[in-house]
């Protein structure tokens, strides 16, 4: 089983994505901010991290530059989310893939897919 990890402080997101991907017969854990990640990323092992990028304590484009220097998740997937267009470039912070907000489920699918099983 493919395993996920969800980063948003918006708790009705993060369940909305939960539920929709464990239905996809992902297993799926999340953290409510970038140290909860951290913490998550070193238990769970996760094949693909989903992050929002405004957040509490370190923010998701903090995360990802974190997650890139940890030896064993450098070239793990990540899709990273927010509701404004980031003003840095994808090359400077290791990110796959950017999903705007709201995010359609549609989209998140099938980069989802695209990330864990294709690459």
């Amino acid at each position: 089983m493919k395993k996920i990890l969800i980063v948003d402080d918006d708790v009705e997101i993060s369940v909305t994505m939960e539920c929709l991907l464990r239905a996809e017969g992902y297993g799926v854990e999340t953290a409510n901010n970038g140290w909860g990640a951290l913490d998550a990323l070193l238990e769970f092992h996760p094949d693909l991290v989903i992050t929002d990028v405004m957040m509490p304590l370190i923010s998701g484009l903090e995360l990802v530059q974190r997650i890139r220097k940890i030896p064993g998740f450098c070239q793990m997937p990540i899709i990273l989310m927010s509701s404004v267009e980031p003003r840095v470039r994808k090359d400077d912070f290791g990110w796959d893939v950017f999903l705007l907000k709201p995010v359609s489920l549609r989209a998140l699918l099938e980069s989802v897919h695209c990330l864990v099983w294709e690459n």
